[in-house]
C-alpha cells in the first residue's frame, strides 16, 4: 500500500548519491570482490519515508576492500564526566547531526566494488568503484572518525588524552 512512498524515498537515496559522485561505474573483472547491497527501510520520527542503500560489509575481506575498521566510541564515563562538568560550570551542550557522514567521507587508497543497487540505470557487468565510503561498510565509521578529526583540529580543538576517551 506504500509502494509509491517507498520508490520516492528510493529515488531520493539514488539522487544523493548520484549528485555526490559516490562511484563510477566499471566493466566488472574476474576475480574482483564485489560487495553485495541492500535496501534499508525506515519510517523517521517526523512520519517522513527513509530509504537508504547499505553495503553488506560481511562479504568484505581485510587486505582485499579494507585494512582498518577501527573506530573509537566514547566511554560511558567519560560522558558522565563532561555532563557533569556542564553542570557544574553551567556550560551550554549542544548535539547535532551530520547527515550523510559516511558518503562524505573518501575511501582513500581502499579500493571498494560494489554491487549496483536496485533502481540504478546500469548496464549488465557493471559494478560501482566507490570514492566514499557508504553504510555497512567496514571502513566507513573509520573513514568518518578520520574525516571529523581533522575538521576539528583545523577548527582548534584537541582529542582528550589517552584512556579518557
Amino acid at each position: 500500500p506504500d509502494s509509491d512512498i517507498w520508490a520516492k524515498a528510493m529515488m531520493e537515496q539514488l539522487g544523493k548519491w548520484q549528485k555526490r559522485g559516490i562511484g563510477t561505474l566499471i566493466q566488472r573483472k574476474p576475480g574482483m570482490e564485489v560487495i553485495r547491497t541492500r535496501w534499508v527501510f525506515a519510517w523517521k520520527d517526523d512520519g517522513r519515508a527513509k530509504a537508504r542503500i547499505a553495503a553488506k560489509g560481511f562479504d568484505q575481506t581485510l587486505g582485499v576492500s579494507y585494512s582498518e575498521s577501527f573506530s573509537p566510541t566514547l566511554k560511558m564515563t567519560s560522558l558522565r564526566l563532561f555532563l557533569h562538568l556542564c553542570v557544574e560550570y553551567d556550560l551550554d551542550m549542544y548535539m547535532d547531526d551530520v547527515v550523510a557522514a559516511f558518503i562524505s567521507s573518501e575511501l582513500g587508497e581502499d579500493e571498494v566494488y560494489l554491487e549496483v543497487p536496485e533502481g540504478f540505470d546500469c548496464p549488465p557487468g557493471y559494478v560501482l568503484h566507490l570514492r566514499a565510503a557508504v553504510e555497512g561498510l567496514k571502513q566507513a565509521s573509520a573513514k568518518w572518525t578520520r574525516k571529523i578529526d581533522g575538521i576539528l583540529t583545523t577548527e582548534g580543538f584537541q582529542p582528550v588524552a589517552k584512556g579518557l576517551e
